[in-house]
């Protein structure tokens, strides 16, 4: 049955139809029927009574963070059923590579009533995990009515979210109580949520899982797909520049230029962001007459030239890509838009660190990292790739200060791990796993 929400958001993708559409037609995405239609879910064998853990995480960087959960909850709980949704054609594609197997996966794209009512009738879950705090209205409204307990994982709000729900909080006291239970990165969001009328008791401050995720296996067998795609000379030093924005790009072809004058041995490999900026990378590398290696068709360089860069233009590789680098940058930091991606990987691998200034996506996590010696800020004040290359420029000019940060920011990492244990074992002290059991059987 059909919401006044739903007309609301009907309205939004009306006024929002010009845009959908072109970026339908030019980037092949999901266009205004999809969204407001949804897609197809698999159904569950109406024969199986296991109770059902939905897990939810909108785009590529959520899913990789419920892998190491999702794996320690089936341990603990090997009777459960899992179900896995994503909202972004990435992160749906990432969760059918890593779930499809053993698990319901379904892309869940838009929060109207009939596609959230569709996923419900088809998995009759018993408990919806939703990773850092995206709250859905209809959805939190719908599992209510159902008596499905939601909880939050890894609960995180960027500064401008958390000022916008603040400045609601009349909604805010609507919508936050329904979740059931919340587990957050650090201390901030407690006092937030504790503000927007969420009990104390309801609440666990349980570090990051992004942690417990994070990989440090040079020998992964991708690595080797890489090093034969992209052969190096020996003990060549490796940049790679993960994540990146496509501001970000022009500044990182510059830096990566005027190092090249001293260091010639000196590789890039190069990870956009986002799949839609694939051929913008492309396309700016041929502008500039770049010998390059692109991941998804092999050599597009001219005969007897050796290729320096590799464009990584592919999803769910980034994470085994920094085993091959020697020096790091992490994206979505220095034109202040997207507010940083995640150093963990970097750091794990032992890799000295360095980013933008805007990292207010993981403002706690960047500042420890700073703190315990293992990054570096990029200035963007003046000539923002020669703040960039003068970074490197020190690092591979001192390889024994790079090894030092590099090692201090794997033992940061280390330290750190530990959050998935403390996620799970927060949802049975809320006694979650037991009440979902029970609403399953009474259902």
């Amino acid at each position: 049955m059909a919401h006044p929400l739903d007309a609301l958001y009907a309205l939004g993708l009306t006024a929002a139809s010009p845009w959908l559409a072109w970026r339908a037609f030019t980037r092949k995405r999901d266009g205004y029927s999809r969204l407001l239609m949804g897609h197809a879910c698999p159904s569950r064998n109406k024969t199986d009574n296991a109770p059902l853990a939905w897990f939810h995480g909108v785009s590529l960087g959520e899913i990789n963070l419920l892998v190491p959960v999702i794996k320690a909850f089936r341990a603990r709980h090997p009777n459960w059923a899992i179900g896995i949704t994503a909202t972004t054609p990435a992160g749906f594609q990432e969760a059918k590579k890593r779930f499809a197997a053993d698990s319901l996966v379904a892309c869940f794209c838009w929060d109207f009533s009939w596609q959230v009512q569709r996923v419900f009738n088809a998995w009759t879950p018993s408990l919806v995990i939703l990773a850092e705090s995206q709250l859905w209205p209809n959805w939190l409204r719908i599992a209510k009515k159902h008596g499905v307990p939601v909880a939050v994982i890894n609960g995180r709000m960027s500064p401008k979210s958390a000022a916008a729900w603040e400045k609601k909080s009349w909604l805010a006291r609507k919508i936050f109580p329904l979740v059931h239970s919340w587990m957050v990165q650090d201390q901030s969001m407690t006092a937030l949520l504790e503000k927007l009328g969420v009990p104390k008791e309801a609440i666990s401050v349980t570090g990051s899982v992004k942690f417990d995720g994070a990989k440090s296996d040079k020998n992964h067998p991708l690595l080797t797909s890489l090093r034969q795609l992209f052969p190096m000379p020996h003990n060549a030093p490796v940049w790679v520049a993960g994540s990146t924005q496509e501001a970000e790009e022009p500044f990182i072809l510059e830096a990566f230029s005027k190092l090249q004058a001293t260091f010639p041995e000196l590789r890039l490999i190069l990870v956009p962001r986002q799949p839609d900026d694939f051929e913008a990378s492309a396309r700016r590398l041929r502008e500039r007459t770049i010998p390059f290696v692109r991941r998804s068709t092999g050599a597009n360089f001219p005969d007897n030239s050796r290729p320096k860069i590799l464009l990584l233009d592919t999803t769910g590789e980034l994470s085994a890509a920094w085993g091959l680098a020697t020096i790091a940058f992490v994206g979505g930091s220095l034109d202040g838009k997207r507010g940083g991606q995640n150093p963990i990987e970097p750091a794990a691998f032992g890799l000295p660190v360095c980013f933008g200034p805007h990292v207010w996506n993981f403002k706690d996590i960047t500042a420890q990292l700073k703190q315990a010696g293992g990054a570096q800020t990029i200035s963007t004040t003046g000539d923002v790739a020669e703040n960039l290359s003068n970074c490197l420029s020190h690092w591979l000019q001192n390889p024994e200060i790079a090894q030092n940060m590099g090692q201090a920011a794997r033992n940061f990492v280390a330290a750190q791990q530990g959050a998935t244990n403390i996620t799970l074992d927060f949802l049975h002290h809320r006694g979650l796993t037991q009440l979902a059991h029970s609403n399953r059987q009474a259902g």
